[in-house]
């Protein structure tokens, strides 16, 4: 597992659940958002406050990071499609405007495509193993709900929860999806 750390020794660090060992996978700057690549050899994250680029690193850390993309805007890495070759991510204004999703084929060169017009709230996106369906929570309808639409699109979206929800997440072989839901004590707080 990779997480980032806060504090003094702001980063990111791998956990081994065999072990119960942590290992430092970066050093530079606060580290951000970490995904890992399909394959499981790489870890793609944010670096800045707010992240303005975005880098890969081997999960062994026996290599420097090295960057993906560069933008104005603060970037979120979100997921590989299957074979690593287009990573999906969102775009956040520096405003507190709503993300926008975007697809970039790191392998062409070519220019990011828009996958998902901004939303408000709109966050935890997840592509299914199969790279057919993604998955993602937003609060357009008022309370924050999770959808799945057809990759790379067009194609049906489609209402995954209907009592509030986030944070989706696709089971390994693509057959469920797990998601956050509110608990009525969370909801009376305003959680």
């Amino acid at each position: 597992m990779v997480l980032t750390t806060v504090g003094r020794d702001r980063g990111l660090w791998l956990y081994g659940f065999e072990r119960e060992t942590f290992g430092r996978v970066t050093s530079a700057g606060p580290s951000l958002s970490p995904i890992w690549t399909r394959d499981g050899q790489r870890i793609t994250y944010a670096i800045g406050t707010p992240g303005d680029t975005l880098h890969s690193t081997r999960a062994d850390g026996r290599a420097p990071s090295e960057l993906v993309m560069r933008s104005p805007l603060n970037l979120v890495p979100a997921a590989w499609t299957p074979g690593d070759r287009q990573l999906i991510y969102y775009s956040i204004p520096e405003q507190a405007g709503a993300p926008t999703v975007w697809l970039k084929d790191l392998m062409d060169g070519s220019e990011p495509r828009e996958l998902i017009r901004p939303l408000p709230l709109m966050g935890g996106v997840d592509l299914s193993p199969d790279g057919r369906w993604m998955a993602y929570h937003t609060q357009e309808s008022g309370q924050q709900q999770v959808y799945a639409e057809a990759f790379p699109g067009p194609g049906p979206r489609i209402p995954v929860s209907s009592t509030g929800g986030g944070s989706p997440v696709w089971r390994a072989d693509g057959r469920e999806l797990f998601y956050a839901r509110p608990t009525r004590e969370g909801q009376a707080r305003g959680a």
